[in-house]
């Protein structure tokens, strides 16, 4: 458990079920965090992997040229994919929010009623939502497999009314 202090993991280390709160993990190149769980902390995968997240109220998690596989982030937990990041199989439970920057991705995330998804240039494929939102800040992109369920809503930003979301090889199964 971290309470307001700092673990970094390098090349070859491994951290198992960390509990943080109000703190920061740092996963560096080589390095592996499993079943951490973000209680108002936060968590930075730079080119490092992390499995099986857990991200809670005013926990952050950040992936830079990383990646992240099975992350859940629940009620005002965030997921913040940059250039080069990718998440895999997230989950955004209601109040949650996952946002893919441009150059970053999102692979089969699965958004819950009442969560949301924020394009911000980011590109996202095989994309499950049920009821939430999903906001088009600036030109995103959106592909493979997608279903869109029990009035998911795709709104875009009016501060940036040149965006575009652009749905190139899309496999949709519903979109209404």
């Amino acid at each position: 458990t971290i309470n307001r202090g700092i673990q970094n993991i390098y090349s070859g280390g491994v951290a198992n079920y960390t509990t943080i709160n109000s703190g920061n993990q740092h996963i560096y190149s080589g390095g592996v965090a499993n079943g951490t769980t973000l209680n108002g902390g936060e968590q930075y995968v730079s080119r490092g992997v992390a499995n099986d997240t857990v991200v809670n109220t005013y926990g952050y998690q950040y992936v830079y040229d990383g990646v992240a596989n099975d992350t859940v982030v629940n009620e005002l937990g965030f997921q913040m994919v940059f250039s080069g990041g990718s998440a895999n199989n997230t989950i955004v439970s209601s109040g949650g929010r996952q946002n893919i920057y441009f150059g970053g991705m999102a692979n089969n995330t699965h958004i819950k009623p009442n969560g949301e998804l924020i394009l911000r240039g980011g590109f996202a494929n095989a994309l499950q939502a049920e009821g939430g939102l999903i906001s088009v800040i600036d030109t995103s992109y959106l592909s493979g497999y997608t279903n869109m369920i029990n009035g998911t809503q795709i709104v875009f930003a009016e501060s940036t009314p040149d965006a575009k979301l652009s749905m190139e090889n899309l496999d949709a199964n519903q979109l209404n």
